[in-house]
């Protein structure tokens, strides 16, 4: 039993490690293109990010609870 848990413990590791390595491999190059870009199509392309980034998050907890309608963090709000 000890040594499956060592395994299991190992392949966590390595997993988290490739996905690491993974993600700083695409991540950096594309914050410095995105940073390199002109102001104007920087904010273009930081309002599509920005808006995949909430329909994903939308669609994940509306998983989660049940019912998109009953999340009510996605009513628009004024700033104080």
């Amino acid at each position: 039993m000890e040594a499956e848990i060592w395994q299991a413990l190992g392949l966590t590791f390595q997993l988290a490690i490739i996905t690491t390595l993974l993600l700083l491999l695409g991540g950096l190059p594309l914050a410095h293109f995105l940073n390199s870009l002109p102001n104007r199509f920087g904010a273009v392309l930081e309002t599509i990010v920005g808006l995949c980034w909430s329909f994903s998050r939308r669609k994940i907890s509306s998983v989660r609870s049940g019912n998109a309608c009953s999340d009510s963090s996605w009513h628009f709000r004024f700033p104080d």
